[in-house]
């Protein structure tokens, strides 16, 4: 991510994609202008008003129309608001932190006492009262012979949450906030915004399920930290955001990968790279082989690419592609093409077993009219 830097008058403001590099005119009529990717432009920097600079150019100036601007510049980086980026907002993190951190960008910085991703989790001295709704008793159950007009000080109450029990992976933070915080573009990989007023923005992000069912899951009822006790396991990997942001960066390239260019290669490694991380750090997997973990594959083809050693598991996925007509890629963009993925790494699965896996609705941004309407009732 590129800023304008010390030395300007706006050192925050972006400087994305071409914005800093020379754009030469169209090589034929008609044509587009061309980005020439090995020479800076110097004149975003540039202080004189006739020129179409960027990083010292005053937002009310340019929007009076009294000096000129560099027009591919804009603002596409979280955090930031109106045409010169001269608004900040809240950025779009896990649970925006609970309230008990600072977003930093899509990552969670937690204040002294709280940990996790989205830093939910109280530290053990903490008081009950701090602790979140999810992670407070569900139910007290009282024995049936006791007389409630009674003494209930020496009560012997039974305190149980919820079932099924799912228990969350805290997983290092490569697997989904470092993601987010990277990302060049504020509508990836997220399902909501902030405009100027910090007020929420939905997004049209078809992928947007995966952060909602996330964020769901860390502050659901259901939500255990006890591993022992739990029903499931969700295993929180963000692949859509790792295809979308693939190349963007030298922790996501593909020029080294053993199938160079194919995004499909690259997230299966980030899913083996998740499943060598559970198995050695925690001691759940084995209890069920996996079956009763849970890995959500929210791109195109689903699971279509998940690594052999965690088919067992239940796969959560948008389109439930049984591969009954064609046991074959069919996706009509290259770079999601899986045949190429040899079958030590991806073994012979299909991409849907509807026997485990589940089916969930892609994103839509929610509707507060139809809500109102409830059409359901009808």
């Amino acid at each position: 991510m590129c800023f304008c830097g010390e030395g300007t008058k706006y050192p925050n403001r972006p400087v994305p994609e071409t914005c800093g590099f020379t754009i030469n005119p169209p090589s034929k009529p008609g044509g587009a202008p061309v980005t020439d990717f090995t020479k800076a432009d110097l004149d975003v920097f540039t202080t004189n008003g006739s020129k179409r600079g960027w990083c010292n150019v005053d937002p009310e100036e340019a929007y009076a129309s009294k000096v000129l601007f560099k027009e591919e510049c804009d603002c596409k980086y979280d955090g930031l608001w109106g045409r010169f980026c001269e608004v900040s907002v809240l950025s779009t993190c896990i649970n925006q932190c609970s309230g008990h951190g600072l977003c930093r960008g899509g990552f969670c910085q937690c204040d002294s006492g709280w940990f996790g991703t989205d830093c939910s989790v109280p530290s053990v001295l903490s008081s009950i009262r701090e602790w979140p709704l999810w992670l407070r008793p569900a139910q007290v159950t009282v024995p049936e012979n006791v007389n409630s007009n009674g003494n209930l000080i020496n009560l012997d109450a039974i305190v149980e949450k919820k079932r099924p029990l799912i228990y969350v992976y805290d997983l290092p933070p490569d697997f989904n906030s470092l993601l987010l915080e990277g990302r060049h573009f504020k509508l990836e990989c997220i399902n909501r915004i902030y405009d100027q007023r910090n007020a929420t923005v939905w997004t049209d992000q078809l992928y947007g399920a995966q952060m909602a069912l996330y964020e769901s899951m860390l502050a659901s009822p259901h939500r255990t930290l006890n591993g022992e006790e739990a029903d499931f396991f969700f295993v929180p990997v963000l692949d859509s955001c790792i295809i979308t942001r693939a190349d963007d960066a030298p922790h996501l390239s593909m020029q080294e990968h053993i199938h160079g260019g194919l995004r499909s290669s690259l997230t299966l490694e980030f899913y083996k790279k998740a499943y060598d991380h559970i198995i050695t750090q925690y001691p759940y997997w084995s209890r069920s082989a996996g079956k009763d973990h849970i890995w959500f594959f929210s791109w195109d083809e689903g699971a279509c690419y998940a690594p052999k050693e965690i088919w067992n598991s239940i796969m959560l996925v948008h389109w439930g592609n049984t591969n009954s007509k064609h046991n074959h890629s069919t996706t009509a963009y290259w770079g999601d093409n899986w045949d190429p993925i040899s079958s030590d790494r991806r073994g012979n699965h299909t991409c849907f077993d509807p026997d485990k896996d589940l089916v969930l609705p892609a994103w839509k941004r929610p509707d507060e009219g139809s809500l109102n309407a409830k059409h359901w009732s009808r």
